[in-house]
């Protein structure tokens, strides 16, 4: 069961990479000239980019740009990525806020599967509306499998495009079995809720909601038994004047 859900999850992100990305646009390539960057710099499989619903004249674009990209003796790639999140004007292309966070993302023995855009209804207060990046990473171990999925939130505020959390983790999947019946597996799903009724410095709170499934199997008389035990976590963020803690 765990392993189809892991599966499912795989192949879910790896459309919303396929069909999220044009690999090449020309908001990029003016990006690009504006940020005195090369395509070679860039990972291109990577990029994405999104019109701003509740702006159309905008759009968000995402650019992984490499800071290291090495191979093994074994033919396995390291890469570090440092994240570029810009606000550009769709008819210009001019880049209207950035945001450059070096290092951000790295792929060792977790594999990146994806960058997603997310432009929910992250509607932090009057004419402040959030837009999320979600990124995908697994790994290919049998005993060992694990799947992760983390958001952080930027705003654009006082002219400036802010990273308003750090990591949250919204989906987890892990297991350590012996790949037959005895082992264990966790998921975790976590939602995120605007609370209209609460503020912190001038922007609503947040409401992280984790839902934990632990099946724990164990093999007596020939027979896989699996227990199941779910619990819950609730959390509230609150703003501090510069991100959510």
């Amino acid at each position: 069961m765990m392993k189809k859900l892991i599966l499912l999850f795989v192949l879910f992100t790896l459309t919303q990479t396929v069909f999220g990305q044009e690999k090449k646009s020309v908001l990029l390539t003016k990006a690009l000239q504006q940020l005195n960057l090369k395509e070679s710099q860039i990972n291109l499989n990577l990029f994405t980019e999104k019109v701003l619903p509740n702006n159309k004249a905008q759009s968000v674009l995402l650019i992984p740009k490499y800071k290291t990209n090495e191979q093994d003796e074994y033919g396995n790639y390291f890469l570090v990525m440092d994240a570029i999140v810009l606000v550009v004007d769709n008819a210009s292309g001019k880049i209207l806020y950035r945001n450059i966070e070096p290092e951000a993302w790295v792929s060792d023995a977790m594999i990146m599967e994806g960058l997603v855009i997310d432009t929910g209804l992250y509607i932090l207060a009057d004419q402040k509306r959030a837009f999320g990046v979600r990124v995908s990473t697994h790994n290919t171990s049998g005993p060992n499998p694990f799947a992760l999925e983390e958001l952080k939130l930027y705003l654009v505020d006082n002219k400036k495009l802010n990273r308003i959390t750090d990591n949250i983790t919204v989906y987890r999947n892990s297991g350590d079995w012996d790949t037959k019946c005895n082992g264990e597996f966790s998921t975790e799903v976590t939602s995120i809720e605007i609370d209209n009724k609460n503020k912190s410095n001038g922007l609503n709170n947040l409401k992280v909601k984790t839902s934990i499934k632990k099946e724990i199997s164990t093999l007596i008389k020939g027979d896989c038994k699996t227990k199941i035990v779910d619990t819950k976590e609730n959390v509230v963020l609150k703003y501090n004047g510069e991100a959510y803690k």
